[in-house]
């Protein structure tokens, strides 16, 4: 195994998120509650080379 020096870390913005995001659920919010992640903390996702996997809204999804 590599040493932890050599290990990957995320970035500082999804470190940032990453604590915003506790701070939400800690103040007993559920998932559904969050509404529009990008929206909500100001963060913009990353276009990715691949196309991504079709999905459907969590609360559809469920129901």
């Amino acid at each position: 195994m590599a040493p932890r020096e050599q290990w990957a870390k995320p970035s500082r913005q999804l470190s940032e998120l990453s604590e915003q995001l506790r701070a939400v659920y800690q103040r007993g919010e559920s998932f559904i509650e969050l509404g529009n992640i990008e929206q909500r903390f100001g963060v913009e996702a990353v276009q990715t080379p691949r196309s991504t996997y079709r999905i459907l809204p969590f609360a559809a999804s469920a129901a």
